[in-house]
């Protein structure tokens, strides 16, 4: 190998060895621990009382595992049985309300069948008013980790709990409890304008007059220029800024727009006297986003009071300031980098260049 081709090999080994980025689920070491509870330092005992972090209420809960005569799944430690021995299954509920800000925060744990017989049980999840969940899992299922997003519209306190549901004294079996708030990057967001939806956060200001019944379409300025593939269950988020009160309801989509447009998730803004209203969208099921499509917003005024009144949407910066964009959709926490390639991809090109540099240089 020559000199000259021996440098090549240099940069195309570094670009195969670095990992390309993914889009997916928030990294929790991308995450501000609030709380966590493994449950490792309670009493064994059944018909538990007290747990050190948690009320207990409903019914009853065992605290099972290492080091008493009921660790039916060794090596996790201990663990709650959260249908406990009155066959009457028990919840509990942190004994810290959180003091929650506007964010993205995180709520893992792990959930086992009950490891006894083959019925299914189930345990009800509840995080304050922001998220309910209720997963059933057959008597077989092994400990499997949850990770759960949630978005928090505006500055709240919330507790979390977790329900059993039964009465055979065999729940699910509950470990490693984890609350944590998300400090990832999040994806920028795009700005209603005249002209659709822009990155520029200075767009002029301007407005759209919506008649009772009737809608407008915001599309991003730019269309994709590869496939972008946005997970299962994101968190969009939404500002929407009118000209004065309303009383009455406004519906707020999130989709793609390929000419048509296909509305993916949708939101309701119930009647309000308010001028802007700040809320997300959760769109459950993942979606593509292929060349040529564009990101879009709708929104459309369902009725409005009194009837047949129209509502005015403010787009752009407010008074000069650039801080203060009025209507906009953000995107989802770790969302692919929409328009914009990622550098994966890009180093991928490189990498074929570098190659086919390569090959030349061996023929010449």
């Amino acid at each position: 190998m020559s000199t000259r081709l021996a440098l090549l090999a240099i940069p195309l080994l570094m670009i195969m060895a670095t990992p390309l980025a993914s889009a997916g689920a928030l990294d929790v070491a991308h995450c501000s621990p609030i709380f966590e509870d493994t449950f490792d330092a309670e009493a064994l005992g059944l018909n538990k009382a007290t747990l050190a972090h948690w009320t207990i209420s409903d019914g009853t809960i065992d605290v099972i595992g290492a080091g008493g005569a009921h660790d039916i799944r060794p090596g996790h430690g201990r663990y709650l049985d959260m249908d406990g021995s009155t066959s009457n299954a028990g919840k509990i509920t942190s004994k810290a309300a959180f003091a929650l800000t506007t964010g993205t925060y995180v709520v893992e744990f792990e959930l086992s069948g009950n490891a006894r017989n083959t019925a299914s049980d189930s345990v009800t999840i509840t995080f304050g008013t922001l998220f309910t969940e209720t997963i059933t899992l057959p008597g077989a299922a092994l400990f499997k980790k949850y990770h759960r997003e949630i978005a928090v519209p505006a500055d709240q306190s919330a507790r979390l709990s977790f329900e059993g549901i039964g009465g055979d004294n065999m729940g699910l079996l509950l470990d490693d409890v984890m609350l944590c708030r998300s400090t990832a990057t999040a994806s920028p967001s795009w700005y209603a304008s005249a002209g659709g939806l822009t990155e520029n956060a200075c767009a002029p200001s301007g407005t759209v007059v919506l008649a009772e019944g009737a809608s407008h379409l915001f599309t991003s300025d730019v269309a994709a220029t590869e496939t972008f593939t946005f997970g299962t269950n994101t968190v969009w988020g939404y500002s929407i800024q009118l000209s004065e009160g309303y009383t009455g309801t406004y519906e707020v989509q999130v989709g793609r727009y390929d000419g048509t447009f296909t509305s993916l998730g949708s939101a309701t803004v119930a009647a309000s006297a308010a001028t802007r209203a700040t809320g997300t969208v959760t769109v459950t099921g993942a979606f593509d986003v292929v060349p040529g499509d564009r990101l879009a917003l709708l929104v459309k005024n369902v009725a409005n009071s009194p009837a047949g009144s129209a509502i005015t949407v403010v787009t752009g910066q407010a008074s000069g300031d650039c801080t203060l964009a009025r209507t906009y959709l953000g995107l989802p926490a770790n969302a692919p980098p929409f328009p914009t390639p990622e550098l994966g991809s890009l180093a991928l090109v490189g990498l074929g260049a570098i190659a086919a540099v390569i090959v030349l240089r061996r023929r010449a």
